[in-house]
């Protein structure tokens, strides 16, 4: 915590030294402060080839920012979850991601901003191509470190950030998958977890190797994780953006660098956009980690048209390096281009692996109906039989062909204003060549949150 000390001693100098004002005094800053908050009715069913069962969670995220004294501003976000009617299967089947009971403090920060620069120590949501919190269940994904960003430079943002401790999903997330405790299984006993010292990574959909007869999974220990990044416009159109991290002894062993690079150029026409992109993703270990096969590369492109008469259509595709998988991002929260509707990114990133999506969407607010959104897709990850490099994965990789086909849609009621219902549908048909088997998994996602 070295850094995060002498950037807020850093802070506090500077804020003495300005005249930047917001409240006059302590009390009207935390008297003007704001209340935000969301309450949460979620359903998710979930089959998974094996089991179908759904569970309900209910509950709500509140946070509070005082307003700012001399550039100095507090904010905290609680963030609760109860599943009232939930059996012991349906915690077991949801307890890795979506059942973890109880309360978090998931954001306690302090934040100082002057001119063009804005600087926030403490438990922080962050989302960015390589540091990524989900948001895509119950309990979001949070962050313990410093963040600095800065606008000076024309039509570019600058940001550099150290990361010191974690907060996942549920307490099963970590414990179930966390090398160090080697496959630990506490399934009904989930808890929303706090803050640690280990990252989830997003990366390949499989659970890569077994040491010692173990489960090993994709949660590591790490001692503090720097970046990065930069983001410019410049050029009319052009989005450039450009971000590396580097995660220290992870599971006490070793470095890991991650890579991100994107263009994305938007061509007006005369009745719609169209879109060009470019995405690299890269991940790089110490010798100390070979044994993983986590030094892979993701390079993906797509093609888009969009603001058609509300209607949207676009195709993407992405390959990875031979044999290594790719780790995307810190967290759960990682994306790609060839990314599903609820199984996201990750089976895209295994080694020897082609995708590509399809995707169509349309916007109802062109027929008079505002705030109703549908998207459909269709994706194809297809993972070649390679051979590995190390003995601690089998010798070879099954053919496998994983099809989805998905849809979602999103509604802001405008009769209660802050009320909005999100619905996500996908079945994935997984067919291993070399077994001769399928598996057909599917899983519903109705979400409905009120926002105040």
């Amino acid at each position: 915590m070295k850094l995060a000390k002498l950037s807020l001693a850093a802070v506090i100098v500077v804020g003495f030294s300005t005249t930047v004002f917001g409240a006059d005094t302590l009390a009207e800053a935390f008297t003007k402060g704001k209340v935000s908050g969301t309450l949460k009715a979620w359903y998710f069913d979930r089959d998974n080839g094996t089991v179908d069962k759904g569970i309900f969670n209910t509950g709500a995220v509140l946070g509070y920012t005082t307003d700012p004294l001399y550039g100095f501003s507090l904010g905290a976000t609680f963030q609760a979850n109860y599943a009232p009617f939930a059996s012991t299967e349906e915690k077991n089947l949801f307890a890795g991601d979506e059942f973890g009971s109880g309360a978090v403090l998931s954001e306690a920060y302090l934040k100082y901003a002057i001119g063009k620069t804005t600087a926030i120590v403490g438990r922080q949501f962050i989302s960015t191509p390589l540091i990524f919190g989900s948001p895509a269940r119950f309990t979001k994904e949070s962050f313990e470190g410093v963040t600095v960003v800065n606008t000076d430079l024309p039509a570019t943002t600058l940001m550099a950030g150290y990361i010191t401790k974690f907060q996942g999903r549920t307490s099963e997330a970590v414990d179930a998958y966390d090398i160090n405790k080697g496959g630990t299984h506490a399934s009904v006993d989930s808890e929303i977890p706090d803050f640690e010292k280990i990252i989830v990574f997003t990366m390949g959909a499989g659970d890569y190797n077994k040491v010692g007869g173990k489960k090993a999974g994709k949660v590591f220990s790490f001692d503090g994780a720097y970046t990065a990044s930069i983001t410019n416009k410049s050029i009319p159109n052009l989005t450039l953006i450009g971000q590396y991290v580097v995660i220290k002894d992870v599971a006490t062993v070793a470095d890991v660098d991650l890579y991100y690079t994107e263009a994305s150029y938007v061509i007006p026409m005369s009745n719609f956009k169209l879109e060009i992109g470019a995405q690299y993703r890269g991940s790089k270990t110490d010798s100390a980690l070979d044994a993983y096969n986590l030094e892979g590369h993701y390079t993906a492109g797509k093609i888009a048209i969009k603001d058609l008469a509300g209607f949207g259509l676009s195709f993407a595709y992405g390959t990875t390096s031979n044999n290594d998988a790719v780790i995307d991002a810190m967290g759960n929260g990682g994306t790609g281009y060839t990314g599903m509707v609820t199984s996201s990114i990750s089976a895209s990133l295994e080694k020897d692996t082609d995708s590509y999506v399809i995707t169509g969407t349309y916007d109802f607010a062109n027929a008079g109906i505002k705030g109703l959104k549908v998207l459909a897709l269709y994706g194809v990850n297809k993972q070649h039989d390679i051979q590995t490099k190390n003995t601690l994965l089998p010798s070879t990789i099954s053919d496998i062909t994983m099809t989805s086909i998905g849809g979602a849609i999103s509604y802001d009621i405008a009769a209660i204003k802050g009320l909005g219902l999100d619905i996500k549908y996908e079945t994935i048909e997984k067919d291993t060549k070399k077994t001769h088997t399928k598996v057909d998994s599917d899983e519903l996602r109705v979400m409905l949150n009120y926002k105040f």
